[in-house]
Parts: structure tokens; C-alpha cells; sequence
């Protein structure tokens, strides 16, 4: 008797616990395997933290003229030269870089502001989808370049205004975005119970909507803060953004064009910086997405 208890204790099943993962911890975990959204997280961590600590590394003076040093080339003193003013060129391009990040922050926080609650309100609310997003197409017949220049061109010359002219110009894109995620949200089967008992359209919306319609508008959020980087820039670079002799990758660049042959570090580093923000912006724009995405998913 005693072995046949024994052998049947063998023979059952042992059932183990198994702990819950968060949607967070899942999401975290996923995105920590992808090879090209840890890259792009590293360089855009590298240039947030050399702008955040540029202040303590740097001892040069961005806007210091020194007429001696004119076009100097990189050395031991100035590691990437000086531009046509005799300015260091690595304390304008890292004091430029910190106000990219600002102004791309800065009109992402608009963007989200704006275009993503707007959508989101157009998309579950058809009463208010008949005005909002006729606002919003009347907005994107526009090219987005093209109506923040008009924008500036009214504001003139200033970071502030720089933050308004491409948060209205990539509003409505955002908008759009979030609209065709509560859309298709709102037909589920658990949105309609939430109706069916009684539950207030608003609390519907910010309880069981926003939540399962946020992954596109956060993958929408990288690239919209990669446009605002590139936007400034060139709204710099045509004399319509920071004001001189606050340095800006775009005004660093425009001030190159007429040196570019005598000193062409003047262009390249700047464009490279530029180029590398941009490119880890996207890289992890696109990991997140993948992540985020069940059809990606192997």
C-alpha cells in the first residue's frame, strides 16, 4: 500500500507557479533584444548626455570671438577647429546639439498635446470628428517645411516660435495617427460592454481607449522628435531659427557654405552630428514599432 501511494504521488502532475509579467517588463524585455533599437538608444543616449554635460566638460565659451584663431583646424587645443570667427567649433556644435534636443523635446510635448488628444477626441466623438480633422486636412495640404517657414516668417526669429511653427506643422499628422488608433479601438467587444453599462463616454475613452491606442502614437512620437531635430535646423540654417550668436547645428552650417572649401571641418562635423541624432532617433523609432507590432513578432 505504502508504494502504490508513493508511485501515485510520482505520477501527478506537480503544477508550478508561474509569476505574471507586466505589459511593461514584456515590452522592456522585447526591446532589450533588439540589436538596432539598443544601438539607436545608445547614440541618442550619447548625445543627450554629452549635451546635458557639456556645461561641466567644456570650458570654451561658444560665442568667445578670438581673431588670432580664425579657421584654425583641429589640434590639441581646439579639437575640431574654429569657424569663421575664431569660435570653438566643438563647444558650438555641442551647445547646438543641447538646443536640438530641447526643441525636439519641446514640440514633441506640443505635438502630444495637441494633435494627439485632438485625434483621440475626433476619433471616438463623431460630432467632434466633423471639425476637427477638417482643421487638420486644411493644415496638411500644406507641405510641413513649407508651413513653418510661413509660420516664422509672420512669428519671426526666436526658439519659442521655432517650437510653435513645428508643432502646428506636425500636429495634424499626429492627429491623424491617433484618430485611426481609437477607431479602431472603439468598435471592440469590451468598449461596447463599457457602453452598455452606462459607463461615461469620457471615462471610456481615458480608461480603455487611450491605453490600447497609445503604441502607434509612441512609435509616431520618435519620429516626430527626429522632424523637429531636422526641422530646426533648417529653419536655422535659412535665418529663420535660433538667433545669432546662439549656436545652432543649422546656423553652424549655413555660416560653412562660404568656407566650406578652406575649412571643410566647419560642415563636417555638424552634418555628422546631425546625421548620427537623426539616424538613432529613427533606429529606435523603428525597434519600438517592431516590438510593439504582433505582426513583427517571431
Amino acid at each position: 500500500m505504502v508504494d502504490a501511494s508513493i508511485s501515485a504521488k510520482a505520477a501527478s502532475p506537480v503544477v508550478k507557479a508561474t509569476s505574471y509579467d507586466s505589459p511593461a517588463r514584456v515590452f522592456w524585455r522585447r526591446l532589450t533584444r533588439h540589436r538596432l533599437a539598443m544601438t539607436g538608444a545608445a547614440i541618442v543616449l550619447l548625445v543627450m548626455l554629452q549635451g546635458l554635460a557639456a556645461p561641466v566638460l567644456l570650458k570654451a565659451d561658444p560665442t568667445a570671438i578670438d581673431v588670432e584663431r580664425i579657421l584654425a583646424a583641429p589640434s590639441a587645443s581646439h579639437w575640431l577647429g574654429t569657424d569663421d570667427f575664431g569660435r570653438d567649433l566643438l563647444a558650438r556644435i555641442v551647445h547646438g546639439t543641447r538646443l536640438s534636443l530641447l526643441v525636439g523635446f519641446s514640440v514633441l510635448l506640443f505635438t502630444l498635446a495637441v494633435g494627439a488628444v485632438l485625434g483621440m477626441l475626433a476619433g471616438y466623438f463623431p460630432a467632434a470628428d466633423a471639425v476637427i480633422m477638417r482643421i487638420m486636412d486644411a493644415l496638411m495640404a500644406f507641405p510641413a517645411i513649407l508651413l513653418a517657414l510661413t509660420v516664422m516668417a509672420v512669428a519671426g526669429p526666436a526658439t519659442i516660435n521655432v517650437v510653435a511653427a513645428l508643432g502646428i506643422a506636425y500636429s495634424p499628422r499626429m492627429a491623424r495617427l491617433a484618430r485611426a488608433a481609437v477607431l479602431s479601438v472603439r468598435v471592440e467587444e469590451y468598449i461596447e460592454a463599457a457602453q452598455a453599462l452606462g459607463i461615461r463616454p469620457m471615462r471610456i475613452l481615458v480608461k480603455h481607449v487611450v491605453p490600447n491606442a497609445v503604441a502607434p502614437i509612441i512609435v509616431q512620437g520618435t519620429f516626430t522628435f527626429a522632424y523637429a531635430i531636422l526641422g530646426e535646423a533648417a529653419l536655422s540654417f535659412v535665418g529663420l531659427g535660433a538667433v545669432p550668436p546662439t549656436p545652432s547645428l543649422g546656423n553652424i552650417l549655413a555660416d560653412a557654405r562660404a568656407v566650406i572649401r578652406d575649412a571643410p571641418w566647419m560642415i563636417a562635423f555638424p552634418s555628422l552630428t546631425l546625421s548620427l541624432t537623426i539616424l538613432g532617433l529613427n533606429l529606435l523609432g523603428d525597434g519600438i514599432r517592431d516590438v510593439l507590432d504582433p505582426r513583427m513578432r517571431i
